[in-house]
């Protein structure tokens, strides 16, 4: 858990509704690509780029072709993490308030990642697939 981060309830609040583009982004991104996840364990609605990746319909096969060839550490593929496309979407994530260390300017950057909804919006935005 981040640092001082309050948790929201979990993925029983989506019980009966269809999950299954979340449910794909949730197992691609999530698990794949996120330092703070925790298996098992799924907030609703998660973070404002997972929420994002929701809106947008991205195809989780997409993303998963997309990250056949980019594995790697927490890093933003290049993309400046002051990005306005990316500051925009932590600016409307409830965790940002909550505590995010990713964009908290006291927690030294070598002690925290970007989530991994963050890092996928990057890695679509580097191979051009998101503008």
């Amino acid at each position: 858990m981040r640092h001082g981060m309050k948790r929201r309830n979990n993925w029983k609040g989506l019980a009966g509704r269809d999950t299954g583009h979340l449910s794909d982004s949730r197992s691609t991104v999530c698990q794949r690509l996120c330092a703070y996840h925790k298996p098992g364990i799924f907030e609703e609605p998660g973070c404002g780029a997972l929420v994002r990746l929701t809106e947008m319909a991205v195809d989780s096969a997409l993303l998963e072709e997309a990250l056949a060839d980019n594995e790697g550490g927490f890093v933003l593929w290049g993309i400046p993490q002051d990005d306005p496309r990316l500051l925009s979407v932590c600016a409307g994530c409830d965790f940002l308030a909550e505590g995010c260390d990713f964009r908290n300017p006291a927690v030294p950057r070598e002690s925290c990642s970007p989530c991994g909804g963050l890092r996928a919006l990057a890695l679509l935005i580097r191979e051009k697939i998101l503008p």
